[in-house]
C-alpha cells in the first residue's frame, strides 16, 4: 500500500496533519497553534526574573505568557558568576558579566576536584544564589510547554535536531548512536562517519534511529546542517536583546518532515499555499533528493 502525508492548513485556527497508509490513518495530530501556541523546542534570550532558593530553581522571562521554571541543574555552569574568592583559588581570570563575550569563548572547565581525582559539578559545590542573579541573561530552550497556572519548563542544555543527528552544543558528551540501532556492524559504520565530521569538544551528538542505512554524505550533510543552526543561533543572539525569540523548533511542518521517516512515503499533500512552500523549502534544506 501507498503511504501519504496529508496536510490541512486552510483553516487560520489549527493544522491538521494525517499519516496514511493506504486506507488507514497510522497517526494523526492537531497544531492549534493560534489559539495556544507551542513552545516546546523554541530557544530564547532570556532574562532571569527571580531566584528562588527555597527550590534551588530561577523564574525566567522569554517572553512567554508566564516566566519558565528553571531549576539549577539545567543551568550550565557557564552561567555561574564565581564568587571572587573562589576565583582567585581557582585562578579563574574571566569575568562572568559579560554573556555574550563569555559564552562563546574558549573557557576551561571550571571543576573542584575531590581528593580521588573525581571531578566534581559546579552546581553540587554552590547553592544557586550564590552563582546566579537577577536580570542575569541566558540562552535557554522550552522542554514542556505552559501548562495550567505553571509556566514552561526549561533547560540551557540545548539540542538542535536534524533528520539524522541531534547536536547537543554545550553538553561534551561525545557520539551516541541511538539504542535502536543494535546491530554491531551499523554502529561500526555510523560512528567512523561521524568521527570524520570533526565534532568539537565541547559538543555532544546523537545519532538518530533514522540514520540506519543511510550513507555518508546524508549523515555528514545533515550534521553539517545542525552545525549550521548553531552558528545561525549565535549570530542571531548576537544582535538580540533579552528576552526574544533565536530559533524557532515547534513548527508542526518542521516536526512531521524531521520526525518521520520521510522515505518510506510516497508523497505529501499540502493544502495551504503558505504551508506548502514552507513544507517545500525545508524539505530543500533538509533532505534535498527528497523534494520531488
Amino acid at each position: 500500500m501507498d503511504k501519504r502525508i496529508i496536510v490541512d492548513s486552510s483553516f487560520p485556527e489549527e493544522t491538521r496533519v494525517a499519516f496514511i497508509n493506504g486506507s488507514n490513518i497510522e497517526h494523526f495530530e492537531v497544531d492549534t497553534s493560534s489559539n495556544r501556541k507551542q513552545l516546546k523546542g523554541n530557544i530564547y534570550l532570556a532574562k532571569v526574573g527571580r531566584v528562588e532558593p527555597s527550590l534551588q530553581a530561577t523564574f525566567v522571562d522569554f517572553g512567554g505568557n508566564k516566566q519558565g521554571f528553571l531549576p539549577f541543574n539545567e543551568i550550565s555552569d557557564d552561567y555561574f558568576k564565581i564568587p571572587q574568592t573562589d576565583k582567585k583559588k581557582q585562578k579563574i581570570n574571566e569575568d562572568n558579566d559579560n554573556f555574550l563575550q563569555d559564552f562563546y569563548a574558549t573557557k576551561s572547565r571550571r571543576q573542584v576536584k575531590k581528593k580521588s581525582g573525581k571531578a566534581l559539578p559546579n552546581f553540587r559545590k554552590y547553592n544557586i544564589q550564590e552563582v546566579i542573579k537577577k536580570n542575569q541573561v541566558m540562552l535557554i530552550q522550552v522542554v514542556k510547554d505552559e501548562r495550567g497556572g505553571k509556566g514552561a519548563a526549561l533547560t540551557t542544555f540545548l539540542t538542535i535536531a536534524g533528520m539524522y543527528c541531534v547536536l547537543m552544543p554545550n553538553k561534551p558528551l561525545g557520539v551516541k548512536i541511538s539504542k535502536k540501532i543494535s546491530n554491531f556492524e551499523e554502529k561500526t559504520k555510523l560512528k567512523k562517519i561521524i568521527s570524520s565530521c570533526n565534532l568539537p569538544e565541547e559538543m555532544g551528538l546523537i545519532v538518530r534511529t533514522a540514520s540506519k542505512d543511510c550513507n555518508e554524505k546524508e549523515i555528514t550533510n545533515d550534521f553539517n546542517y545542525v552545525l549550521g543552526i548553531w552558528k545561525s543561533i549565535k549570530e542571531t543572539t548576537i544582535n538580540s536583546y533579552a528576552p526574544s525569540l533565536i530559533h524557532e523548533d515547534s513548527d508542526i511542518i518542521k516536526k512531521f518532515i524531521r520526525d518521520s521517516f520521510i522515505e518510506e512515503y510516497k508523497e505529501i499533500v499540502i493544502e495551504g499555499k503558505e504551508t506548502y512552500h514552507k513544507g517545500r523549502k525545508y524539505i530543500e534544506k533538509l533532505i534535498p533528493k527528497e523534494t520531488k
